[in-house]
């Protein structure tokens, strides 16, 4: 068997809950062109929500001609706005504390930019070098 060289997270749903800071960000953007507000009952589009890319989502939830203006508009948001949306997993902090005295510890996501901004956040930047 293989010795465990490192151990990579993805940030959505194993390091954090996202769902709630991830509508708060599409329903900023559906606010802004008079869409309704995705609510968390509404499963199918919560769901797509949480789990599409921001083109994926816009464009299935708002019309063609609005799709453009939506991404633009989507690009001048600050996500560090919606951060405190986000929860940690129960015990992450202890977790990671535990695993980076035995092994480099990273981060897989495809959030870009936002993840260093909620690292920071919460404090988990200095765990681990590899972040």
């Amino acid at each position: 068997m293989s010795r465990i060289e490192g151990v990579i997270f993805d940030c959505d749903g194993v390091l954090f809950e996202s769902r709630q800071a991830n509508l708060a960000y599409y329903n900023r953007i559906f606010v802004e062109f008079d869409y309704p507000p995705v609510a968390a009952e509404q499963s199918q589009k919560a769901h797509l929500c949480h789990t599409a890319s921001s083109p994926v989502v816009l464009a299935e939830l708002m019309s063609e001609d609005d799709l453009r203006p939506a991404l633009n508009y989507a690009a001048t948001l600050d996500y560090r706005e919606f951060i405190p949306y986000m929860q940690p997993e129960p015990n992450l902090e202890e977790v990671l504390e535990q695993l980076s005295t035995q092994y480099p510890l990273a981060v897989a996501t495809n959030r870009g930019t936002s993840i260093e901004p909620i690292l920071s956040h919460f404090r988990l930047e200095n765990i681990s070098p590899q972040w």
